[in-house]
């Protein structure tokens, strides 16, 4: 069965491309949607015309992390859409920001996209499609979101370079 996943599925754009993907792309049979707040991601299931999995889990838990590579080579399903979504930003000067929040960021935006990507990546067949949630914030530093957009500069030069890889 052809399967999409989505992280941050529970709000924002991760739910949102849920809602699109399931209308637009026919051959998708399953979504797994993946995010921290299991009652957010049970409100999916009848708002898409696709059966949604929910995976609650919080990516930047190493072993809550490490039990998606367990059902992946478990189920070993043919992903032909991978959404990393998930990720979040926090204003404020470095060090003002509590440091929790400030690691956060880089363990989410960074850290856990890398790790699903890895993890996904041998399940996915010829044609299949990558996206990653960037920001205009990866284009230039800014003052009061600096770690945020650092972070969001990784994703797009990461994405850029696996693109390459890819091809």
């Amino acid at each position: 069965m052809k399967i999409a996943i989505v992280t941050g599925a529970s709000s924002g754009m991760g739910r949102e491309f849920i809602m699109q993907i399931a209308d637009r792309f026919n051959g998708i049979g399953e979504i797994w949607a993946i995010a921290r707040r299991e009652e957010r991601l049970e409100e999916l299931s009848p708002l898409v015309p696709v059966k949604v999995r929910s995976f609650a889990i919080d990516l930047t838990d190493d072993s809550r992390l490490m039990s998606l590579q367990d059902i992946l080579a478990k189920e070993k399903p043919d992903v032909k859409w991978l959404i990393n979504a998930a990720g979040y930003g926090k204003i404020g000067d470095v060090g003002t920001v509590n440091i929790g929040d400030e690691m956060g960021m880089v363990e989410l935006n960074c850290k856990a996209l890398c790790a699903v990507t890895h993890m996904v990546l041998p399940y996915m067949s010829e044609n299949s499609r990558i996206i990653q949630f960037s920001s205009a914030a990866s284009f230039l530093p800014q003052p009061g979101f600096a770690i945020y957009a650092a972070t969001k500069s990784f994703v797009l030069s990461y994405s850029r370079a696996l693109n390459e890889e890819l091809k």
